[in-house]
């Protein structure tokens, strides 16, 4: 259920000529929204709240804040001020951030940038905001790092194996049907409800919201890079990759493939699934002429990281997501 953001009627003043203004500029089921104005009237900012429909803990009821966007330290500083306001009257113990509503949508903010470009629906791609949060009293909650994978140093005889043993143990390993992308997309989010319930700040999510997160890729997407692992027609794995578009939007050729979502059943763990799975995606992404990829947004201290260890990964990237006691 989509909750309507709760307006407040008064703007809040601040020095630098500065307001906040409590304003609807999302339909992502924010319970609040929040806009910095300048006195000219151009937005300078913007935070968006949650605090019904959040992630479980088990010691403190948490408060989301994401959308956010913030021109200087000024700004930040009213925002995440007003934010933490807002969610402790809403009854909220701890604020997180940055989180657009969920673990489904945009979050984390980065705290390392390196010095490659960004790739395609990566968080923005700068540390000011991890230094905003950090000077509200904010610290990190969990950390995550993007690598990059080396073509060159792929244990291939070890991982060719792998394949063979799963084909003799009448496992299949196929392509997404782009012909039937409604029916698999609903198959795969049955799959990725069960494979991430454990995981950190998991949330729900319905299948009309899902089917529209999907919908926004579709035109993107290259079935030859979507993997989906079964065992007796049930869906036991899942590679998700897709072309780095933000490298044909710099006038670029795209030679760089991004592992988006890499998720394996719970009773598959650590029998060599998901090192299968990426090793069908390298030998496609080979065969098709690319030159890299990237494992992107991944946990630290989680078990998809020992699995890239084999493809000989660089750190690009990190990120964390930021956590206040209110």
């Amino acid at each position: 259920m989509v909750t309507q953001p709760n307006l407040q009627a008064q703007a809040i003043s601040s020095p630098g000529s500065l307001e906040l203004h409590a304003e609807t500029f999302t339909t992502d089921g924010a319970d609040e929204c929040w806009i910095a104005r300048a006195d000219n009237g151009q937005k300078a900012g913007q935070c968006s709240l949650w605090w019904s429909t959040t992630p479980t803990h088990p010691t403190h009821r948490i408060g989301l804040i994401g959308h956010f966007e913030a021109r200087d330290h000024t700004t930040a500083s009213m925002l995440l001020g007003r934010s933490m306001l807002s969610l402790k009257s809403a009854g909220c113990t701890l604020a997180i951030g940055p989180m657009d509503g969920d673990s489904w949508h945009s979050y984390r903010a980065t705290t390392w940038a390196g010095s490659q470009p960004a790739f395609a629906m990566e968080p923005p791609v700068n540390v000011e905001y991890a230094e905003y949060f950090a000077e509200a009293g904010f610290s990190p909650y969990s950390n995550y790092v993007s690598n990059e994978m080396i073509f060159a140093a792929v244990r291939i005889p070890k991982l060719h194996q792998l394949l063979i043993w799963f084909a003799m143990a009448r496992f299949r390993i196929r392509n997404i049907r782009i012909d039937d992308y409604d029916v698999e997309i609903e198959r795969i989010h049955q799959f990725c409800c069960r494979a991430f319930t454990n995981n950190h700040l998991f949330s729900p999510i319905d299948l009309p919201a899902f089917r529209a997160l999907y919908a926004l890729m579709k035109s993107t997407i290259r079935p030859e890079f979507v993997f989906i692992a079964e065992k007796a027609g049930r869906v036991i794995g899942l590679l998700f990759a897709m072309p780095d578009i933000n490298q044909q939007l710099r006038g670029e050729s795209v030679d760089t493939l991004i592992f988006k979502t890499l998720a394996i059943a719970p009773e598959m763990r650590g029998r060599g699934l998901g090192s299968a799975l990426m090793y069908r995606a390298y030998r496609a992404a080979s065969a098709a002429g690319y030159r890299r990829i990237i494992g992107a947004l991944m946990e630290k201290n989680n078990h998809l990281l020992e699995i890239t260890d084999q493809f000989h990964t660089n750190v690009i990237r990190e990120y964390a997501l930021f956590a206040k006691e209110l």
